[in-house]
């Protein structure tokens, strides 16, 4: 599908670098999980923590919640201005 002569084109961009920058920041239990675990990181900004660690399973459950709201945000987001064109024929979503 190409761009044509009097068809309208709509993007609908919603950041969500903030949310998962929040998620990174917030859980300061995750920031000692790998010495607590002795995991060597490269680099202080990273963490990590085995994945059936209560550390693990909090980090997967706020992963969750941000990709919940991600898929209602992008729904809502592209909803209302679908149903006020006459005719949508397509959604292309990024991710």
């Amino acid at each position: 599908m190409g761009l044509e002569k009097d068809m309208i084109c709509v993007m609908i961009h919603s950041g969500s670098r903030g949310l998962v920058s929040g998620l990174r920041r917030c859980p300061g239990h995750a920031r000692k999980a790998p010495e607590k675990y002795g995991i060597a990181l490269p680099d202080r900004q990273l963490a990590c923590a085995p994945v059936n660690s209560p550390e693990g399973q909090r980090y997967i459950a706020a992963m969750r919640a941000a990709a919940n709201f991600a898929w209602c945000n992008r729904s809502f987001s592209c909803t209302r201005p679908a149903m006020s064109l006459p005719r949508c024929s397509a959604d292309r979503g990024r991710n």
